[in-house]
C-alpha cells in the first residue's frame, strides 16, 4: 500500500503502476472477506445443528423411529468440524447436508405426533361406541373400524405416518354416523321391550275375541324384525310404534 502511495504521490506520479500494485492487495481483501463470510456461516450452522441434535435426542422417547436418523446427523456434525476439514467450504457443505437431514427428521417427528393425536382420538371414539347400549346394532361396523385402526398401526410401524394419520381420521369421521345408528338401535330395543310389556299384560280370557288385533301386532313385529335384520332401524322403530298403538 505504501509503495502504491509513493508511486501515485511522487514528483512524477505513475498512476498505472500504482493501480497495478494495488490489484493483488484488493484481491487479497476480497479473499479475506469471502473466507470471513464462510467462517460466519460455519459458526452459525454449527450452533444450529448442535441445537437440532440436542432437540432430536429429547424426542427419542416419544418417537423411537427418529433414532435411525440421529447417527447420520451426528456424523455429519462431527465431520464438519473445521479442525478436521481445514476448509470452511467443505465444513459448510457438510453442515448444510446435516440441516437437510434434520429437516427430514423434524417432518417425520411432526407427522408422527399428528398420527398419535388422531389415533388416540379414534381409539377413544371406538371405545365409547363399544360401551354404547345400542352397540349390537353396529357390531359389524365396529369390527371393521377396529381393523382399520389396527391397519393404521401397521402403517405407523412402516413409518408411513401421514397414511396412518389419514386412516385414523377416516375412522373418527365415521363415528358420528355410527353413534346415530347405535342410538336408533337402542330406541328400537326400548320400543320392542315396551311392546312386549303391553303383550305381557294382555288378559288371556279376551284373546280369542281380539285375534284381529293380536294378528296385527304380530304382523308389525314381524315387519320390524325384517327391517332390523336389514339394519333399517328407523323403519323397524316405525313398525314397532304401530304395534304399540294396537297393543
Amino acid at each position: 500500500l505504501d509503495d502504491a502511495k509513493a508511486l501515485a504521490e511522487g514528483a512524477t506520479p505513475d498512476y498505472p503502476a500504482a493501480a497495478a500494485g494495488l490489484e493483488p492487495l484488493a484481491q487479497r481483501c476480497i479473499d479475506v472477506a469471502w473466507v470471513s463470510s464462510r467462517a460466519e456461516k460455519y459458526d452459525a450452522l454449527r450452533t444450529s445443528v448442535d441445537t437440532s441434535i440436542k432437540n432430536r435426542k429429547m424426542k427419542l422417547a416419544s418417537v423411537p423411529e427418529v433414532g435411525r436418523f440421529l447417527q447420520p446427523l451426528e456424523d455429519l456434525y462431527a465431520d464438519s468440524d473445521y479442525a478436521t476439514t481445514k476448509d470452511f467450504v467443505k465444513s459448510v457443505s457438510l453442515l448444510e447436508r446435516a440441516k437437510s437431514v434434520n429437516s427430514a427428521v423434524l417432518t417425520a417427528t411432526n407427522a408422527y405426533n399428528d398420527y398419535v393425536t388422531e389415533y388416540n382420538k379414534a381409539l377413544g371414539l371406538l371405545k365409547d361406541l363399544k360401551a354404547h347400549p345400542g352397540k349390537k346394532g353396529i357390531a359389524d361396523e365396529l369390527l371393521v373400524k377396529g381393523q382399520e385402526l389396527d391397519y393404521a398401526k401397521t402403517r405407523r410401524q412402516a413409518e408411513e405416518y401421514v397414511a396412518a394419520k389419514n386412516l385414523c381420521m377416516a375412522v373418527s369421521a365415521a363415528c358420528p354416523e355410527l353413534q346415530t345408528k347405535a342410538d336408533k338401535y337402542k330406541t328400537l330395543l326400548d320400543t320392542k321391550a315396551e311392546v312386549k310389556q303391553h303383550k305381557d299384560g294382555w288378559d288371556s280370557a279376551w284373546l280369542p275375541f281380539v285375534t284381529e288385533v293380536t294378528t296385527q301386532v304380530t304382523q308389525f313385529e314381524s315387519q320390524a324384525e325384517t327391517a332390523r335384520l336389514a339394519k333399517d332401524y328407523p323403519l323397524a322403530i316405525a313398525h314397532l310404534e304401530r304395534a304399540l298403538k294396537f297393543a
